[in-house]
């Protein structure tokens, strides 16, 4: 009885959504994905401050986990200066600066 039936899938489906509720849908999905500050206690910061003075006396390379934009990111590089409550780091022949409230943590390569 059914044979003769053709579902036209998710097609009929499509034009119940309205552009406004597509893009607060898209909103709500994009603030989902959007992380939390960890806080970070003074031993781990500490640490880190010895790892970051190690590398730029050293000059060797460091892995850094930043926190920007409310994400958290991998930055592989060589610290190149640490001043005025920056630091600055080469990474892939261009400069970068990161604010040391920034940076989560520090490892030496």
């Amino acid at each position: 009885m059914n044979e003769h039936i053709k579902d036209r899938g998710t097609k009929k489906w499509t034009s119940i959504m309205l552009p406004e509720h597509v893009k607060a849908l898209k909103q709500l999905l994009a603030d989902e994905k959007k992380e939390q500050k960890p806080l970070l206690d003074e031993q781990h910061l500490i640490e880190m401050n010895r790892k970051l003075t190690e590398a730029l006396s050293s000059g060797a390379d460091v892995k850094m986990i930043v926190y920007s934009q409310f994400m958290k990111k991998k930055v592989i590089g060589k610290i190149t200066a640490v001043q005025a409550g920056y630091v600055y780091l080469h990474h892939r022949e261009e400069s970068l600066k990161f604010a040391l409230d920034c940076i989560l943590d520090v490892e030496i390569i």
